[in-house]
This record gives structure tokens, C-alpha cells and sequence, in this order.
């Protein structure tokens, strides 16, 4: 709580000018009654959220809402907690922060399902990581490698943008006095300081900057509303480069930039629906089967392939008569061609070409973004998704291998097509010059679903070599995996551990990736998707919920 609430609100650091990102706001603390020991802890949990957010919506002298969750299922915007989370916005008129949580790098990890409820990720500057870790990184600053990532399951961008993490902040007064942060950083942090990290950092800097905006424009009159926190936000975010839009969703983001572009939204900012063509091991769950708020393709396609998809976009607010719009995209490793324009009718869906021609494998994210052309606010992105995989066929002995490097303090995936008749998987992570770490995600993303059983976890093992800073061999292991499109990724361990020198991290690591399934002999059904749907608490929940009711 110390961490947060100061990243956010907090003052006079050392007794200097050094702050939270809105120094002096006041904050009010809504826990109400979790119970982590209980056998009944996800109720809980959600009993709490759903609690703290109606505190905050009906206390007076709160402006902007801000809190953590765990991802909700299914994750495509129609668990219970987002409907509330949405309602309780539109009701009270009060705008909502919550965090992207810390389950990545995996695709599909993020806690949240976007829309105009801001869904934070982490990042860390350059100066950041040279002051409070030890390290040099070369370019801006760093996706965090644990910040959850998007798509939602029906291709929603699920993160916003992103906000600071790993940054100075205050901590309980109970430490036992001066600690050094890291064996990287040759400084000790005096008591009561610390140097914070993960979403539980990025969401209140993140609310932080709400409050700024809404602190001036109450004091110059100038018209805000969570609808227009959230254009002006996401017109000013920059992306980082190197990042896929699943990632970082607009970029980071920007308070004096948005506060120019909260000045110029005098005329209430059109409200924006999409749709686009959802394949993926949900997509027949989804609430249109097979489409969503986003384009979401996992598998399918090839290196080199060349087809057209149709998305349509639709203005359902703004005045009457048409509206020309200026197209554009955003974190597009050149996969995404489109019009540069469209024409939007109000209340009339429009169809849109998107051609997509992936030159690599892997995963290609972009934004395309829909600008207003007379103030330049990004009125609505929608978040385009392919996964071009790697087959594990006859033809290749079902084996892929892959040797490469990974930037510093970066993350990888590398996408498998698990055949039908898997009987196990094993990845093989090789490193002979730093400890990176090697997981394994199914083709179902995030915590599960309601519809079938917990997939089964991916056991592994790692072998570290002799010394400090020295190599890593690591085994994954699924067995009876499900069919499908399974990512594995490797990623930097965390920068606290104290046996590292970050500082010695000055180079790219390079490594070699191997995988392999073992097939069965006998035919058996897939596990990846059940042929009919089944009927739970949460999907009878999902389809009892009155939106208009809360």
C-alpha cells in the first residue's frame, strides 16, 4: 500500500521537490474484507472488487478510481467484473484505472478488456534502469517482461497503455534502516524508501496523471468526463519501438500532451464500435462466434502469405450525417495495409479492407488507430493480432529449432503447432552466458477458462552452470498437451535477485531454442476445445446479468 499510494500521491521525498506523479492528492483506501487465508479466496477477491469499486464511485471527493484484479473469465469483456467495472463508470461519471497485471510475457495474459476503462502495463526508462538496477539498455526503456499482455480473447487490446514502474517510492516505516536495492547499484536506500516495480507501480502513476488532468481542468474549466481522460490519454501515448501492439497497447503515456489534447476536446468525442474476425481455440465461445472487438487470428497463417480481411467500423454517437476520419497504424512492423480514410454514417456499420502479408514467423501486432482530423484526437484503436507458428510435422521430425539472441532485459515467444495426437511436448533452452528462464504457455491464454479443465501445467527443470552470471540449460515438458498453437518464450529473470550483476549485462544473450512432440500411436479427441458447450456458474452468471440493472 506504502508503494502505491506514494507513486501516486506522494511528496517532499528526502524533504526536496521529488514526488508521486500528482504530489499532494489525497487518496481513500476501500478494502473491504478480502481474506487471502480462506478457502474461498477468488469469492473473496471478486467480493472485494465489485465493493471497493462502488465505495469509490459513490464517495464525494473521489475523482478517478484505481485497482488491482486478477484476469476474469472468459476474457473477452463479458466477465461479470468488467460489466461492473463498465456500469459503475457510466454511471457515476468517475474514470476507472486498473492494472494489466504481472502474468506475462505470454500472449493473452492481461487483466483486463479495454474500452474506455484504462488497463495498465509496465515499463522502465532508460534512466531508470541505469539508476536503480545498474544497467545500461541503449534505447527509451523496456515493456516489463512480467506486465500482461493482449489480445483479450476476442482481440481487444486488453492494455491501454503504459505507465513508469521500477521508480523510487516510499515503504513502510517499519524496515530496519539503509538496504542497498541490488548487488548492481553501489548506493544504499535510506529507511522508509524503496524503489518500487510491476503494475502495482505502473497503475497509480498511471492514476496519477487522471488526477493531474483533472485537477487543472477543474481549475480552468475545461470539460472532462472518462470518455475524454481516455482520448486524451491515448492521442498522446508514444509507442515504444521494437514492441508489438499486444504489448503496449497506444504506448507510454504523456501528461502534458494529453492535457493540450484534454483542452482541445470541446465537442464530446465520437464513440467508436469495431468488429473483425476472431480464429483462435475461444473464438466459437465467443458472443458472436468467430468475431470480435478486434482482429484475433492465432494459427492459420504462413510466412510469405498474402490475404484480405474484413473489419467494419461503426459511429454510434456524434452528430448526424457523415464523417470522414483519417486511418492510421501504430507499432505495424509493415504485416497491415488499409484506406487511409473512411466515411463513417451514424449508426451504420462500414466495411474496411485490412490487407495482411506477415514476412516473418512469430507474432504481428498493430493498432489502427481512427483519428479526427480536425482536433488530431485518436477517438478509437483497434488491435490487429496474427500468430504465424511453427509446425511440428512429419516433414520436420516434429522438431523445431531456433538459435538467436535476446536484447537486454527483453522478452521472446516463439509460436509451436502442436499436432493432434500429442502425447508430450519438450522445449530445451540452451544459454552458456546468462541465467535467462524458459516458459511454456497452452493455446488456451491467461488463468483457464470455464469451459474446459485447467490445462496441464508444463513441468520444468533448469541446470544452472558454475559462477555468478554464467549459462542456464532449462527443460519444459508438457504431457498430453493440447492440440493447437502453444507459445513458449524465455525472458531475463528478475533484476532483485541478488545473485546477478546487472551491470555486466552489457550485450545481447544468445541461445539456442529446441522443440519437440512425441506423437501416439491411437487417435484420441482434443483436448484444446469440447465439441459442445457446458453449462457453468460463471457462463449461467454471464447470461443472467441485467447491464442496465447495477
Amino acid at each position: 500500500m506504502a508503494m502505491s499510494a506514494s507513486s501516486a500521491a506522494g511528496s517532499n521525498y528526502f524533504g526536496g521537490a521529488a514526488g508521486g506523479v500528482a504530489p499532494g492528492a489525497s487518496i481513500v483506501a476501500t478494502t473491504r474484507g478480502i481474506n487471502i487465508s480462506s478457502s474461498r479466496f477468488v469469492e473473496s477477491l471478486f467480493h472485494h472488487a465489485v465493493e471497493a469499486l462502488l465505495a469509490g464511485a459513490v464517495h464525494p471527493r473521489v475523482d478517478v478510481i484505481m485497482y488491482y484484479r486478477a484476469q476474469a473469465v472468459p476474457n473477452d469483456g463479458r466477465a461479470v467484473l468488467d460489466i461492473v467495472t463498465h456500469r459503475v463508470m457510466e454511471v457515476y461519471g468517475k474514470p476507472v484505472v486498473q492494472s494489466a497485471g504481472n502474468a506475462g510475457p505470454a500472449v493473452g495474459t492481461v487483466c483486463g478488456s479495454g474500452g474506455d476503462v484504462l488497463t495498465v502495463g509496465a515499463y522502465t526508462a532508460r534512466a531508470a534502469w541505469r539508476a536503480n538496477f545498474g544497467t545500461e539498455i541503449g534505447d527509451a526503456g523496456r515493456v516489463r517482461s512480467y506486465s500482461g499482455r493482449g489480445p483479450s480473447e476476442d482481440g481487444a487490446p486488453g492494455v491501454s497503455f503504459l505507465a513508469p514502474s521500477g521508480f523510487v517510492s516510499a515503504d513502510l516505516s517499519l524496515t530496519t534502516g539503509p538496504r542497498r536495492l541490488n548487488s548492481s547499484v553501489p548506493y544504499l536506500m535510506p529507511k522508509g524508501y524503496m524503489v518500487g516495480d510491476g503494475t502495482s507501480q505502473a497503475t497509480p502513476a498511471a492514476a496519477g496523471a487522471v488526477a493531474l488532468l483533472i485537477s487543472g481542468a477543474k481549475q480552468t474549466r475545461v470539460r472532462y468526463d472518462p470518455r475524454r481522460i481516455a482520448v486524451a490519454l491515448l492521442s498522446s501515448a508514444q509507442p515504444l519501438e521494437g514492441y508489438g501492439a499486444h504489448e503496449q497497447g497506444a504506448g507510454v503515456i504523456n501528461v502534458g500532451t494529453a492535457w493540450q489534447m484534454l483542452k482541445r476536446l470541446v465537442d464530446d468525442p465520437p464513440q467508436i464500435e469495431t468488429e473483425g474476425p476472431v480464429r483462435t481455440a475461444w473464438s466459437d465461445r465467443l458472443e458472436k462466434p468467430g468475431r470480435g472487438r478486434g482482429l484475433y487470428e492465432r494459427g492459420g497463417w504462413r510466412v510469405g502469405q498474402r490475404e484480405a480481411r474484413t473489419i467494419t467500423l461503426r459511429r454510434v454517437s456524434g452528430p448526424r450525417g457523415a464523417r470522414s476520419y483519417a486511418l492510421s497504424w501504430s507499432s505495424n512492423d509493415g504485416t497491415y495495409e488499409s484506406p487511409a480514410s473512411v466515411t463513417l454514417p451514424l449508426d451504420v456499420s462500414v466495411a474496411v479492407n485490412v490487407t495482411i502479408h506477415p514476412k516473418s514467423a512469430g507474432i504481428h501486432s498493430a493498432m489502427l488507430n481512427v483519428i479526427d482530423p480536425k482536433t488530431g484526437a485518436l477517438l478509437h484503436h483497434m488491435l490487429h493480432t496474427i500468430i504465424v507458428a511453427e509446425p511440428l510435422t512429419a516433414a520436420n521430425r516434429h522438431t523445431f529449432r531456433q538459435e538467436g539472441k535476446l536484447d537486454l532485459l527483453r522478452a521472446s515467444s516463439f509460436f509451436l503447432e502442436v499436432p493432434e495426437r500429442a502425447g508430450r511436448l519438450r522445449v530445451r533452452l540452451r544459454s552458456r552466458e546468462w541465467p535467462i528462464t524458459l516458459g511454456v504457455a497452452p493455446p488456451l491464454t491467461g488463468y483457464g477458462t470455464p469451459f474446459t479443465a485447467s490445462p496441464p501445467p508444463a513441468a520444468c527443470t533448469e541446470t544452472k552452470a558454475k559462477g555468478a552470471n554464467s549459462g542456464v540449460e532449462m527443460v519444459c515438458t508438457v504431457e498430453r498437451p493440447e492440440d493447437g498453437v502453444c507459445e513458449a518464450y524465455v525472458e531475463y529473470p528478475s533484476p532483485w535477485r541478488a545473485d546477478l550483476q546487472l551491470k555486466s549485462l552489457t550485450r545481447p544473450t544468445r541461445y539456442s531454442v529446441t522443440a519437440s512432440v512425441k506423437t501416439l500411436s491411437t487417435g484420441r479427441r482434443s483436448a484444446a476445445v469440447p465439441s459442445g458447450p457446458r453449462r457453468t456458474a460463471q457462463g449461467q452468471a454471464i447470461k443472467r446479468i441485467n447491464r442496465k440493472s447495477i
